[in-house]
C-alpha cells in the first residue's frame, strides 16, 4: 500500500459535523470517511469542484453530502473544513 502524498488535517467543526453525521446517517458516514482519506492520495479527484478564485478550497459531492476542504501543495496538505448534508449551511 502506498503512503499518502498529502498530510490530512481536520478543522474541529468538521470533526464535530462528522460525528453528528455518523449518529444521524451512519451509512453516509461510511462513504464519507473513505472519501476523505482518499483525498490524501488525490486531493483533486474527478468530481471535485474548485471554490472561489484562489484554487485553495474545493468541494467533493457525495450524493446528498459534501466535503469542503483546502489543498496546499507546498507543503502538501489537505485540511478538511466541513462535512455535512448539502442542504445545511455552515
Amino acid at each position: 500500500m502506498t503512503s499518502p502524498r498529502y498530510e490530512l488535517s481536520w478543522e474541529p467543526e468538521a470533526l464535530e459535523r462528522l460525528a453528528a453525521l455518523a449518529k444521524t446517517y451512519p451509512e453516509a458516514a461510511e462513504g464519507v470517511i473513505p472519501a476523505v482519506y482518499a483525498l490524501a492520495r488525490d486531493p483533486r479527484p474527478d468530481g471535485s469542484v474548485q471554490l472561489g478564485g484562489s484554487g485553495t478550497y474545493r468541494r467533493l459531492q457525495l450524493g446528498y453530502f459534501r466535503i469542503v476542504y483546502a489543498v496546499s501543495d507546498d507543503p502538501p496538505g489537505v485540511r478538511i473544513v466541513l462535512v455535512g448534508r448539502d442542504d445545511q449551511t455552515r
